[in-house]
């Protein structure tokens, strides 16, 4: 449980578009240790508007252009449809344009998934993909057949989307 003395990681000098509050940092710091330690899943169940969101983009920011600049990790943030402006505008706050900071897109309308059957490759150009839980299937199973793997799966307010846990579940590595 994190509290006022908890660890924190120094967010000063990373060029985010935000200063994150200090119980942010620690969330960020907690879930560093949570990926040192190669767990296959986590879950973070603070309460809303604690700043998960955040949270989680200051993560992908470090662990894609900091810990592993070199290495290209494509994360999939999965959404229910009516907090994927939500999450568009707090990429675009934390990090800018896209291409700015990160490289992301946005696959959260119908004809933005239909132009990936012109060419799919274009998602391996990403730092992330913010998708709803509509289209998750479709997406992993693109994802699957370009045999991209991806870094890491976010899932925003899973109770709503219990059905696609269950699918995430069955692809995990045993």
């Amino acid at each position: 449980m994190l509290n006022v003395q908890s660890q924190r990681i120094a967010t000063e000098r990373l060029p985010l578009q935000i200063k994150l509050m200090p119980h942010q940092r620690a969330m960020v710091y907690e879930m560093l240790m949570i990926e040192n330690r190669d767990a296959a899943y986590a879950m973070m169940s603070d309460k809303p508007g604690a700043g998960k969101t955040y949270a989680v983009l200051a993560l992908i920011y470090f662990l894609n252009k900091v810990m592993f600049p070199a290495k290209k990790h494509v994360n999939m943030i999965v959404v229910p449809y009516n907090i994927c402006t939500q999450w568009k505008h707090s990429m675009e706050k934390i990090y800018g344009p896209s291409g700015l900071m990160i490289k992301y897109k946005t696959l959260t309308e119908y004809s933005e998934m239909m132009s990936l059957y012109i060419d799919p490759s274009v998602l391996m150009e990403y730092d992330i993909l913010l998708t709803t839980s509509l289209y998750f299937d479709n997406l992993a199973k693109t994802l699957a057949s370009l045999r991209l793997r991806l870094r890491r799966v976010f899932f925003d307010e899973a109770d709503t989307i219990k059905s696609l846990l269950m699918t995430f579940i069955l692809l995990l590595p045993y």
